[in-house]
């Protein structure tokens, strides 16, 4: 199943999953929120955390739809303030880990964020389907919050 939307895509047979949006601030500024925990527990959450050096740790935790709480773990992979942060991304019922991507690119006075998040066995399952269409919704999430915090605080 391949789904388009505005900023977004998915393709649930590869795994393969694409957001982005646009952000009227500058990409220094969203680096910040992204990668600082007092930001980042403002627009995401107190369970989210991130090391910010490549090595560093990535986690986040939530309550699934049957009341389960979930985790989802990580190793930050590669750094660039403030335009690129990569970081792998496991959940605790998977025996095999993904990849994200968070790119910024600086469009004038806005910021482009884009996230790719991909790395699926070539073997998909029907759970596997499951969870790139569960994580689609996740990211548009993520975006949305990021953007509203974004324009929250503007000077």
């Amino acid at each position: 199943m391949v789904i388009k939307d505005t900023g977004v895509s998915i393709d649930t047979n590869s795994g393969s999953l694409s957001a982005s949006e646009t952000i009227a601030t500058t990409p220094k500024k969203v680096w910040a929120m992204l990668v600082a925990h007092h930001q980042i527990s403002e627009w995401w959450g107190n369970y989210v955390s991130i090391e910010p050096h490549v090595g560093g740790n990535f986690e986040e935790l939530w309550t699934d739809k049957d009341g389960n709480l979930t985790r989802a773990v990580g190793k930050v992979t590669e750094i660039t303030s403030p335009y690129i942060l990569k970081f792998t991304w496991k959940e605790s019922k998977w025996d095999y880990e993904t990849k994200v991507h968070i790119r910024l690119r600086e469009l004038g006075k806005d910021t482009l964020v884009e996230v790719t998040h991909n790395g699926w066995p070539e073997e998909m399952t029907d759970q596997m389907r499951s969870d790139v269409s569960r994580l689609y919704y996740g990211w548009r999430s993520f975006l949305r919050k990021l953007k509203e915090h974004a324009s929250d605080n503007r000077p």
